[in-house]
């Protein structure tokens, strides 16, 4: 990873924490929703063992009404809209059980700008190195930046 990646996108399975899941195999026979065509949807169906009943609703929207209104208790989704049905339905107490996959985000940039590229690596490694960075992922995740991401400013 290079210091130009500075943040993840989580892939997570989430549940009410009186469910059981620790890994993909804890999903065979159980409802999982997803909402179908995103990169969660993909990582859902390579991950899922035979006997996962995956509900595919059209967007995030419609997979956030079902989980709030208890259509399933399984979601393959983000950190950030797991923690939207627990606002909006605070007695799912949905939690991450597990991450499938974190997509790396970067600053994008046209080819051929080394200046802007270096300076924007150095904002990034400065501020991972300074917890700034951290500070900002969050405020808005409510969770650390994961260890290889906060490593990589060292």
């Amino acid at each position: 990873m290079g210091p130009e990646q500075y943040a993840p996108v989580l892939v997570i399975v989430a549940a009410p924490k009186n469910i059981k899941i620790t890994d993909p195999a804890d999903l065979a026979g159980k409802k999982v929703i997803s909402t179908r065509g995103t990169t969660n949807d993909q990582e859902l169906t390579r991950i899922a063992p035979p006997g996962t009943q995956i509900t595919r609703f059209d967007d995030d929207a419609t997979s956030l009404t079902a989980m709030v209104s208890g259509q399933a208790d399984i979601w393959v989704t983000t950190p950030m809209l797991m923690r939207t049905v627990n606002e909006k339905n605070p007695s799912r107490q949905l939690e991450v059980k597990f991450t499938i996959k974190a997509n790396m985000a970067a600053v994008g940039m046209r080819k051929g700008e080394p200046r802007l590229k270096e300076k924007i690596d150095t904002w990034v490694r400065t501020n991972l190195k300074n917890g700034q960075l951290n500070a900002i992922y969050k405020k808005y995740h409510h969770m650390d930046l994961p260890a290889e991401v906060l490593n990589a400013g060292s």
